[in-house]
């Protein structure tokens, strides 16, 4: 086995995170406040703080449910960054960052690099309120699915997917379907299917090139996910899906994996208690991983269109899902109650999902 080359260093961490509830006794709260694993290539670079403890030590891990940490690629103290190369190449490396005391995060990078599918990243990796972390390769958003090249699709075989949910229309699902991939059922939950006239309007506002009326379509839209009977439906049919075990690993997906992918996301860690920062950050990620891909074909179908009208349409923009959330605070008055009168999931669910997807 090539050796194995690692460097560790002092870094200030690039992510927010969250602490507790002022008065709220978390005594099984992760020690990390944040950690992150980015792959360039075949080379990792892992970030992490955990204030408390002395030292963290850092093991290389196969496969997300191995129940032994595996081979050690890395020390440090508790806070700090490690740069990890010369791992044989594999699909996914997880890693295991294990504080002094014992107590470890297993996380991967985010992305899995398809390159006919760049949106398509895991959902988890992300710490709680109450200091616990929702597991990595359990559950994943993407974009569209239905150009898969061969690589890819083989890649999407390797993950051993259950349930793939599909949140579009049926015309796009016309255009663009599905590719069958085995041992995985399939879910088709139309989250526009009461939109009406929008499809239509759509067109209408992009053929004018008014920016100003394609970001009002934007928010427009994502009130609508919040308050058509057909999104409600829809996100009532993952969460419950994703609480039955037998599931996982799903992916859900729509067009541009941005939209009705981003707020079944929002939904997903709202549920497990992620906070809003941390959901909106990651709402953003799409920015990163895919606009440059939408914004070349939207011109190759529309281009005549002014730059920054396809930006609003295309870009991730915080205040798009900033809007769901306004909304399902001025009907509902908190997202619990959004959960429970909205999308009808109750208390048991919530609890399903949680210990599904909350790891330590």
């Amino acid at each position: 086995m090539k050796r194995l080359s690692v460097l560790c260093l002092s870094a200030s961490l690039q992510i927010a995170y969250a602490t507790s509830p002022a008065g709220v006794d978390v005594p099984s709260a992760s020690p990390f406040r944040s950690a992150d694993v980015e792959q360039q290539g075949s080379t990792f670079r892992l970030t992490w703080n955990a204030p408390d403890a002395r030292a963290v030590t850092i093991y290389a891990v196969e496969d997300a449910a191995a129940p032994q940490h595996g081979q050690k690629v890395a020390h440090g103290q508790g806070r700090g960054s490690a740069v990890v190369s010369g791992l044989p190449p594999r699909l996914r490396w997880y890693f295991d960052l294990v504080a002094d005391g014992g107590r470890s995060v297993r996380l991967t990078d985010r992305s899995l690099h398809l390159s006919s599918a760049s949106n398509f990243r895991d959902a988890g990796g992300y710490r709680t309120e109450n200091g616990r972390w929702v597991r990595m390769g359990l559950v994943y958003r993407s974009n569209g699915l239905g150009s898969l090249s061969s690589t890819d699709y083989e890649t999407l075989k390797l993950l051993q997917l259950h349930l793939v949910c599909d949140l579009r229309m049926p015309q796009e699902r016309e255009i663009s379907p599905d590719p069958d991939i085995p041992g995985s059922r399939s879910l088709q939950a139309n989250v526009f299917a009461d939109s009406g006239h929008r499809a239509s309007a759509l067109h209408s506002i992009v053929d004018s090139h008014d920016h100003t009326a394609l970001v009002a379509f934007m928010k427009g839209a994502y009130r609508d996910f919040v308050d058509l009977p057909s999104a409600q439906a829809s996100y009532h049919q993952l969460l419950e899906r994703l609480a039955d075990r037998d599931n996982l690993p799903t992916v859900f997906h729509c067009t541009a994996g941005k939209d009705r992918s981003g707020w079944a996301q929002a939904i997903l860690l709202s549920a497990l208690g992620v906070p809003r920062k941390t959901i909106v950050a990651d709402y953003v990620l799409t920015n990163r991983y895919m606009t440059a891909d939408a914004l070349e074909q939207i011109r190759k179908v529309a281009p005549e269109i002014d730059p920054k009208a396809a930006m609003a349409l295309v870009a991730a923009d915080p205040a798009y899902i900033e809007t769901s959330f306004d909304e399902v605070n001025e009907r509902y008055g908190s997202f619990q109650k959004y959960l429970h009168r909205g999308l009808n999931i109750s208390d048991s669910t919530i609890e399903a999902l949680r210990a599904n997807l909350l790891g330590d």
